[in-house]
């Protein structure tokens, strides 16, 4: 049963990579974090990456509202038309990092991650670098023309991987 947990995991990455518009997007991630659920054995790990999880999805769902909003279309390939079209660009920038950094589990956010100490060798493998942190990784890398709009992303993303690079030292 973990071998099928894997390669579903490995199909919703896939979706991940592939999608086109924002649905697919939110699909991909909420169907990985159902399926780290799944992996999770320990009932305290699983109510907090449950919390940690559907919070980073909610602000997806968020940010990808207002997108559509003011662009009319949920194609990813229209990202880089928010910056003539749209307002609340630091808004979104912002709440798109912190939603990236809790699902990648950066600094301030790291709790979810600590109670898998319990989970079996395998099972934490899986959670930590097939699962919800390279979901935050991808996403970044999909709507990263959003991060082009606002002055205060990349020093945001700089502070707090600086800050998580020192707590895990």
């Amino acid at each position: 049963s973990f071998s099928g947990l894997i390669v579903l995991n490995l199909a919703c990455l896939i979706l991940l990579i592939c999608s086109r518009n924002f649905i697919q997007l939110l699909i991909g991630a909420c169907a990985i974090d159902v399926l780290g659920f799944y992996v999770t054995d320990d009932m305290e790990a699983k109510k907090k990456y449950t919390f940690y999880n559907t919070i980073a999805d909610l602000g997806l769902f968020m940010v990808f509202a207002v997108l559509w909003g003011y662009l009319g279309s949920m194609e990813i390939s229209r990202l880089s038309d928010f910056h003539k079209l749209g307002a609340h660009r630091d808004l979104i920038a912002i709440l798109l990092i912190a939603c990236v950094m809790i699902k990648s589990g950066m600094f301030m956010f790291q709790n979810q991650f600590l109670d898998f100490q319990g989970l079996s060798f395998n099972r934490l493998n899986m959670i930590s670098f097939v699962s919800t942190p390279v979901v935050g990784i991808i996403i970044l890398c999909k709507t990263y023309p959003l991060l082009e709009i606002s002055r205060y992303s990349v020093p945001l993303i700089q502070i707090i991987a600086g800050a998580s690079v020192f707590w895990g030292v």
